[in-house]
């Protein structure tokens, strides 16, 4: 119910009321017109009390009504934050599947061997070359097309100077990029710096 149908329900309830009392009781207002001022406080309290209980009641009523449209309007505004930020989130996620590649090379040590990490977090990559690594089978670590998200593990067994290189191209038609690390030993632990 709209808020101004409470108001009017509560003024004409108001004026029934007050038009009532003075229809059933004709002496009313000839006893207000002569009692003194203790009893004609006492009357009109006694007779206005139920009507500030009923205005109070509607203001309640009226009060819940808008809570309940300010909480819809908030759980509203939650669902469009939330689809924003999904939008959002597809929207990063797109242009780090579609945008250039971004190479994270990492080195970890399992049991004797020293594995080289090498995970794509951006686009596409082709002619993908690990160079200055010789993988345990004795081939080098190529591939020709890797994609967002996707890792590649080699074990490391010798290196060339020192040099580690992850060589790949934005398109398969472009020019070669690479990142190149140089594999160090600091206190009995392998690192790669980036050159």
């Amino acid at each position: 119910m709209p808020r101004w149908l409470y108001f009017a329900v509560g003024l004409l309830v108001s004026v029934a009321y007050v038009s009532g009392l003075l229809y059933l009781d004709n002496s009313l207002l000839d006893f207000l017109r002569t009692a003194d001022w203790n009893n004609k406080g006492d009357t009109l309290a006694g007779i206005f009390a139920p009507l500030a209980f009923f205005w109070l009641v509607i203001g309640f009523w009226m009060q819940s009504i808008e809570l309940g449209l300010m909480r819809q309007q908030l759980k509203q505004e939650h669902e469009s934050i939330r689809r924003v930020e999904q939008v959002q989130r597809e929207g990063n996620e797109y242009q780090r599947r579609t945008g250039p590649p971004d190479m994270l090379v990492t080195l970890t040590e399992s049991g004797d061997e020293l594995l080289v990490i090498v995970r794509n977090l951006g686009g596409t990559a082709y002619d993908v070359r690990l160079t200055g690594a010789v993988i345990e089978d004795g081939r080098s670590g190529n591939l020709p097309r890797f994609e967002h998200g996707e890792t590649i593990e080699h074990p490391l067994v010798r290196l060339r100077d020192g040099i580690f290189r992850v060589e790949y191209k934005q398109t398969p038609r472009a020019q070669t990029e690479q990142k190149v690390y140089n594999l160090l030993q600091k206190n009995s632990e392998f690192v790669l710096d980036e050159l």
